[in-house]
């Protein structure tokens, strides 16, 4: 498998008709609730967890994968140039065996588990991540027992070790706006730390200062849901909380781009030709540097190799020439590139509208056609003049342009549209609906 590029050609092919925020996709994958259980992974962990499940979760019956490292660098939100630090983070997930709910199961009504790690054997090599899932970890993204949509850009811009564990746990729960009643050991096993001296000794007012609300200021701000707590006393010991959620309106919160990140990663490097060193300073500075922004600008490095004055010798160059400066479009260049998309936008349309009028009147069988221009034959010449004309003026007619261009000649007349070949099942199309409209004279048939 190459990069799995054939995954992602829808959005590359939006991005090159068009302004690619017109998608706006939440884009990312299932995520079981067995791998949220995963409770004492580092962050880097969790985010090369997470860029595994989402390539795989592409192809799940793929055993072995073999991904450009940059790409998953990117989908994990990692900088890094370090090979040895993310072997590490390889290796971490190849020793924490997590307990499945088994996706076979033949006993139905009865949970059967099954104990796997999160990675198989993994490696990198000449600029590569290779990496293997075991069947269960593969048959568990295919058919998930409880999941939550998980979007790897929202989830990635989580810091900390705590907010990233607590979001995943919600997210769960969503759907329902609420948690159940979490007793407070269960709750610190979520980060950990159930056996933790510091927060026996501290008690709830530690875990609230350190944990629930640092945790909760990250989520409401960065994640699609908002989220609050309460807590469970008894006298004046706080026993157990639960967490209320709400799901953002659409548009509340940032675009939900982590496939299109993807995207990003695959022009910036194949159309752009970005270097490694300049794909990781891209990460390193993504406050500055948002998808929005790196958007902004492949548009505009597009639009001045397009139509700039002078020949762009390296589009790398210049597109970080305009990062690194700032550089937006002007008035006029946006006047111009709106126009030249919604020119584009209307040929594509009416390419879009031929080829379906082609297809339907090849479609035709050919006694339905011999038929009507039949009809059109008997008529007398004033008549075939006028369906000329009108025919000259439908949509059609652009479909017919296309089968006349290659003889130069446009040249429209009756012997032609019932002796030409390609332009008989046009014309007919043409004149199933045109001789209903045809006012009746002398010579025109019964």
């Amino acid at each position: 498998m190459t990069d799995l590029q054939q995954v992602f050609d829808f959005v590359l092919e939006e991005m090159k008709h068009g302004d690619v925020t017109e998608s706006r996709r939440d884009i990312g994958y299932n995520k079981p609730y067995d791998m949220v259980r995963a409770t004492t992974l580092t962050v880097g962990a969790q985010r090369l967890l997470n860029a595994v499940n989402f390539i795989a979760s592409h192809n799940p019956d793929q055993a072995a994968y073999d991904i450009d490292l940059a790409r998953v660098k990117w989908l994990a939100n990692i900088s890094t140039r370090d090979y040895d630090w993310i072997d590490g983070i390889a290796k971490e997930l190849q020793q924490a065996a997590i307990e499945v709910i088994d996706p076979d199961s033949r006993h139905r009504g009865k949970e059967e588990w099954v104990r796997m790690p999160l990675l198989g054997p993994a490696g990198v090599k000449h600029g590569r991540f290779a990496f293997e899932l075991n069947s269960v970890h593969r048959r568990v993204l295919r058919s998930p027992h409880r999941y939550a949509f998980f979007s790897l850009t929202k989830g990635h811009k989580l810091s900390g070790d705590n907010a990233p564990v607590l979001h995943d746990r919600l997210l769960q729960d969503v759907f329902r706006g609420h948690t159940d009643w979490i007793e407070i050991p269960e709750f610190l096993g979520w980060f950990g730390k159930a056996e933790s001296a510091y927060f026996k000794k501290e008690g709830f007012r530690a875990i609230r200062s350190s944990i629930i609300e640092p945790s909760l200021a990250e989520i409401n701000e960065k994640a699609e849901f908002s989220a609050s707590w309460e807590p469970r006393n008894r006298g004046r010991k706080v026993i157990a909380i639960r967490f209320n959620m709400v799901k953002k309106a659409a548009g509340a919160v940032g675009r939900d781009i982590s496939e299109v990140r993807s995207q990003l990663y695959d022009v910036l490097r194949a159309e752009f030709n970005l270097n490694t060193h300049d794909l990781d300073a891209i990460t390193a500075n993504s406050e500055a540097w948002t998808e929005d922004r790196l958007l902004e600008v492949i548009e505009l490095t597009r639009y001045r190799i397009e139509h700039g004055k002078k020949e762009v010798g390296s589009p790398r160059a210049l597109f970080m020439h305009l990062l690194n400066h700032d550089a937006v479009f002007t008035p006029l260049e946006r006047e111009r590139a709106e126009k030249a998309r919604k020119a584009k936008a209307q040929k594509d349309r009416a390419e879009k509208t031929s080829k379906n009028l082609l297809s339907e009147s090849a479609s035709k069988a050919g006694s339905t056609v011999d038929a009507v221009l039949g009809r059109f034959a008997n008529l007398n010449e004033t008549q075939q003049n006028i369906l000329l004309e009108r025919f000259q003026e439908s949509p059609t007619f652009g479909a017919a342009k296309m089968l006349m261009k290659p003889t130069g000649d446009f040249t429209l007349t009756a012997g032609r549209v019932l002796e030409d070949a390609k332009l008989r099942g046009l014309f007919s199309a043409f004149l199933e609906r045109a001789l209903e409209n045809l006012a009746p004279s002398s010579g025109s048939p019964a």
